[in-house]
């Protein structure tokens, strides 16, 4: 067993970010509960994919696989333990990546850092990873979302 921010930033490094590319997840994944598709459906997670409840140390993470992004949950996640984890696994996988952080519009409460790497030649990752703001309760939960890209010219549009 292993904590939920190593397991965010295996799943995202070696899985998710391979398979928005387009490519096979590297190495084995991970043995998780397979949440049935109401429950999916019930926890907002909508059109094709599967959904996974892994139990680690610190908690349990919820893992969503759809049919063009990955989505990973964890409610009781220390969020500047996992920010460093996952930061340090992507730059050390993707070295052409750029971040940007601010306010998560939606919720007052969270903060936005966005992340976009280049998984090929011709396609970019989006990486988003909603954390609670400075003072706010945790129990709001840490959330990765993984969506491909692919470039066009200069610019990367929803792929």
């Amino acid at each position: 067993m292993t904590t939920a921010a190593d397991l965010i930033a295996y799943l995202v490094t070696k899985g998710c970010l391979p398979m928005v590319a387009g490519l096979q997840p590297l190495g084995a994944p991970p043995q998780g509960t397979l949440i049935p598709p109401q429950e999916r459906a019930a926890m907002g997670f909508r059109g094709p994919g599967y959904a996974f409840r892994y139990e680690t140390y610190t908690g349990a993470l919820i893992a969503d696989f759809g049919a063009d992004s990955c989505t990973l949950r964890a409610a009781d996640q220390d969020a500047d333990q996992a920010l460093q984890v996952l930061h340090s696994a992507i730059t050390h996988d993707y070295a052409d990546l750029a971040a940007q952080e601010g306010p998560d519009g939606a919720d007052p409460m969270r903060t936005l850092r966005t992340y976009t790497a280049r998984v090929t030649d011709k396609r970019y990752a989006r990486i988003t990873v909603a954390f609670p703001r400075l003072g706010a309760p945790v129990r709001i939960g840490f959330e990765v979302r993984v969506a491909g890209l692919e470039a066009i010219g200069r610019r990367a549009a929803a792929g």
